[in-house]
């Protein structure tokens, strides 16, 4: 995924550096409503879908009445239903579909910060790697090989706080590094699931990250409640691909739950700020359908 995380890489070191203060947070922040931004049309054509799908609920009950026998000729009239209206069932899911490899390329650059937003080669990484490495006494036969196998998070944290001497000696600088603490409280570059072993053993310092997962968690599962209409409380008709949206929608939150809490917690609070602006566009856009179909 290196011809997505490269470009939306330099786009967040531009956020760090120059609008965000600094402040990697705000920078993910920044970079979550640009690419909300960017699938806006995505997101507008699956509400619309969405919408008129519900307004066909009547007929597509009047033809389960009528097929419901007769399962092959229930899905013909059903498609032949969403062909005159124009909606396609799987528009729902067609926007998370595209989420996905977005997703990858942005674990990619949470996981490798010094090769996607500081831009540093793979010589200088495999060299910071190794002086970690050594500075944590471990033998030189054990040294990192190659630099795709260095752990830059630990490498970053590592070299944020050395001296001037130390970085000039290994041919970098102290704006090559990013700091991930956030409002003092949160660091991104550690895992909830670490914090949470932590807090067992006693250790509090990282606790607050096990927000990080449970808000993740939450506001995905309230954005598919209000996108998808389930807060309805009247049964509907459904095909099999409604079936099968409703059926990813549901698993949506489950996942999320696991990866927000086994991967690097910037990548959770990237899902949490995504479906807070999810959560406000839905709301705006469904306002405005309502007001529209009064008119």
């Amino acid at each position: 995924m290196d011809f997505i995380s490269e470009p939306f890489g330099v786009i967040m070191n531009f956020f760090y550096r120059y609008v965000a203060f600094e402040n990697y947070g705000l920078s993910i922040i920044l970079f979550t409503l640009l690419t909300r931004i960017i699938l806006f049309p995505l997101t507008l054509k699956q509400q619309k879908s969405m919408a008129m799908t519900q307004d066909l609920q009547p007929k597509l009950k009047e033809i389960s009445d009528n097929y419901g026998d007769d399962r092959e000729k229930l899905s013909m009239e059903q498609q032949k239903l969403y062909q005159k209206y124009g909606v396609n069932p799987m528009a729902g899911c067609l926007p998370m579909l595209i989420q996905f490899p977005l997703i990858i390329a942005i674990y990619q650059i949470v996981r490798n910060p010094l090769q996607y937003i500081s831009g540093l080669s793979s010589d200088v990484i495999l060299k910071l790697g190794q002086a970690w490495q050594t500075a944590q006494g471990i033998a030189a036969d054990k040294l990192y090989k190659a630099a795709d196998a260095v752990d830059q998070l630990a490498v970053n944290s590592h070299f944020l706080s050395a001296s001037s001497e130390t970085l000039a000696a290994n041919g970098v600088s102290a704006g090559d590094f990013i700091n991930m603490d956030f409002l003092g409280i949160f660091n991104l570059g550690a895992t909830p699931w670490q914090a949470l072993k932590n807090v067992f053993d006693g250790d509090f310092a990282l606790a607050a990250l096990i927000l990080i997962p449970i808000l993740a968690t939450g506001t995905t599962y309230l954005s598919q409640w209000i996108t998808t209409g389930m807060k309805k409380k009247k049964k509907e008709v459904q095909d099999s691909t409604q079936q099968a949206t409703n059926t990813m929608l549901k698993l949506m939150p489950l996942m999320t739950l696991y990866f927000a809490f086994v991967l690097p917690a910037a990548l959770g609070f990237y899902w949490f700020i995504g479906n807070l602006l999810s959560l406000l566009q839905t709301i705006i856009m469904n306002k405005f359908f309502v007001k529209k179909k009064e008119g």
